[in-house]
């Protein structure tokens, strides 16, 4: 297709008239902000915080005197710290969990009560 300069000029003109309309139409559905007011449609909205990245697991034990390398296989502790073979024990490492109240608050949301009828007397 061969165009001419004003075919080309008329529609950069409908193009440029085009891109107006669509971002009055963008800033016009934008919700002001309640401290800085409405955001100008040429302004672009950048911050400088950097990504959250995913923390590595420990690979030595959790344990103050043990600093022993930990394999894949080693579990995490509901304490949510990793421990050698011999430091796994909740009682080995002092942890922090308490499983009793966490056993009562899991018998307490899956057990119904029983409350049989009482009999009639003849």
């Amino acid at each position: 297709m061969n165009f001419t300069i004003e075919q080309l000029v008329a529609i950069m003109q409908q193009q440029e008239q085009q891109q107006l309309l669509n971002q009055s139409t963008l800033t016009a559905s934008l919700p002001a902000s309640p401290a800085m007011g409405p955001v100008p449609s040429n302004s672009m909205i950048t911050d400088s915080v950097e990504p959250i990245k995913a923390a590595k697991p420990a690979n030595r034990c959790s344990h103050a005197d043990c600093k022993k390398k930990l394999l894949l296989s080693d579990p995490t502790c509901k304490c949510v710290a990793r421990f050698c073979p011999t430091h796994r024990m909740p009682e080995d490492h002092s942890c922090s969990f308490d499983y009793k109240a966490a056993g009562k608050a899991l018998l307490t949301s899956n057990l119904v009560k029983v409350d049989g009828n009482k009999l009639d007397r003849i």
